[in-house]
């Protein structure tokens, strides 16, 4: 039996300007699967991370380890998959979210990481059906314009 291991080097680099340290991981093919900073062992500032092939994953900002403000992710083909805007590690305002060719699919408003306000769901890139949450639960649905306008 063959036993397959994978190296993971990490690299840190310090800012002298302000203490921070630049954080690196490298795979054994030497393909870099995450660089961003770290101050007092905490992530901060902007981070991206990638897939063993080489294309970004994800890519966003920190506050004292954890996400806040616009984070993009990706699919393995490079197109993007979901972006939005979290606060404290947490979903916050309109997210939007695509199919591997791209096409929306689906726009979200968050509070607090749960749905709360309105979510469009896209079908070939068209509006489809209307949904409104309030923590998370679903309180209307529509589909069609005429019945969701004269409702909100």
């Amino acid at each position: 039996m063959k036993l397959v291991f994978s190296l993971i080097l990490t690299f840190l680099t310090l800012n002298p300007s302000n203490g921070d340290f630049e954080y690196k991981k490298i795979f054994e093919n030497n393909q870099l699967i995450a660089e961003g900073w770290e101050k007092d062992g905490q992530k901060e500032k902007y981070w991206k991370y990638y897939f063993q092939n080489g294309q970004i994953e994800k890519e966003g900002h920190y506050l004292h380890d954890k996400k806040n403000d616009y984070w993009k992710y990706y699919f393995t083909n490079g197109k993007t998959q979901q972006e939005g805007r979290f606060k404290d590690d947490l979903e916050e305002k309109w997210w939007l979210f695509y199919n591997q060719k791209g096409e929306i699919t689906k726009k979200c408003e968050f509070k607090h990481g749960k749905r709360h306000g309105y979510t469009f769901l896209y079908k070939n890139n068209e509006l489809n059906k209307a949904e409104k949450y309030s923590d998370d639960e679903l309180v209307g649905s529509w589909t069609d314009y005429a019945s969701f306008y004269r409702d909100n």
